[in-house]
């Protein structure tokens, strides 16, 4: 996660987050080594004049290395190719997508028709992929050769999200924003013949609620998928859940401020952490639609303290996310409170 200038790492599920030091921007992806967490891949939004700016660190951003300044159009995208795990796709503004799979020391240009959005792979062919674009969708069956723009049953502008079954390549779900339904119909959308044919599965939404900003599947089960909304104004409905693999989409915004920007599934803590304007909420994935509410997560860290036992004195530190006033009470083993700080 991060913030409008730091990185957030949570190491215990969510619960508390601390800051680490990155580069200035307000928004971006970030891709981490699955072999070295020190290793990560980040684009930044807002570096350079309208654009992104690509980055790779080896120590968790105590240093970092420009690999790439994008211009005119951010392409916050990163994604690793799930068939060879040093290989890198990442986006580049205005419209780019390289590869790399010797850690950007040498690249290739992959895509440069539109800015990307999302990229999503075929898990069973390696030479098959999808690009969803703020010009529809795109499909490559020869290892990024050549490109073919696949319609959705209408001229689809903004594709934000495209999903590949994990068990059967033949299903795919797309996500497309549109504010106007009346002439680019926004909503989700599903293939079962790897793109050739769609038709819409938007069974609860509203036409409201077809600005989809984002979309994402549960690594374990594929048949729940949660779409974000990215409604401008007062709007209570920002993410929905369906458990059906799209047949019914149910609000699953309890305890979220509008607009959702990024949606992100915890599968070790069975969890869900919604990104917004105004922080980082997050739920415990269970059953029920009704049972419990998104919160904010605390946004300190208490250290234990130094030295412990002691005598007279020790050193309590703790971190904050943000500057703000904070009071320190101290209590004994029931609970009674001795003092304040």
């Amino acid at each position: 996660a991060k913030d409008s200038l730091n990185g957030l790492v949570s190491t215990d599920g969510g619960d508390t987050w601390i800051k680490f030091k990155m580069l200035r921007a307000s928004r971006g992806a970030i891709k981490i080594d699955i072999n070295d967490s020190k290793i990560q891949y980040a684009s930044f939004d807002g570096i350079s004049a309208g654009g992104n700016a690509v980055a790779r660190t080896t120590d968790g951003w105590l240093t970092a290395k420009f690999l790439f300044m994008g211009v005119n159009y951010p392409v916050p995208v990163i994604e690793r190719d799930p068939h060879n795990n040093k290989t890198y796709y990442v986006g580049v503004g205005p419209s780019y997508i390289y590869r790399s799979s010797d850690d950007f020391q040498t690249s290739e240009l992959v895509f440069w028709n539109c800015p990307v959005n999302s990229i999503s792979f075929d898990p069973f062919d390696n030479n098959t992929l999808y690009l969803g674009t703020v010009n529809g969708l795109w499909k490559t069956t020869d290892n990024c050769t050549t490109w073919t723009k696949i319609y959705l049953g209408f001229d689809a502008r903004l594709v934000t999200s495209i999903i590949v079954h994990p068990l059967n390549n033949d299903i795919l779900f797309s996500s497309v924003y549109s504010r106007d339904t009346t002439y680019m119909m926004g909503g989700v959308y599903k293939s079962t013949d790897r793109g050739n044919s769609w038709y819409g599965i938007n069974n609860g939404l509203t036409r409201d609620d077809r600005d989809i900003s984002r979309m994402v599947m549960n690594p374990k089960n594929p048949d729940e998928l949660f779409i974000a909304t990215s409604k401008y104004g007062f709007n209570t409905r920002v993410l929905f859940r369906t458990t059906n693999g799209g047949e019914l989409w149910e609000d699953y915004s309890n305890g979220l401020p509008s607009r959702v920007e990024s949606i992100f599934i915890d599968t070790v803590h069975n969890k869900i952490f919604a990104g917004t304007h105004s922080g980082i909420y997050i739920r415990d994935l269970t059953n029920g639609i009704d049972d419990n509410n998104f919160s904010y997560r605390n946004n300190y860290k208490l250290f234990q303290c130094y030295p412990n036992p002691f005598n007279s004195t020790t050193k309590v530190k703790y971190e904050l996310l943000t500057k703000t006033f904070i009071n320190i009470s101290i209590y004994n083993l029931i609970g009674q409170k001795l003092t304040t700080l």
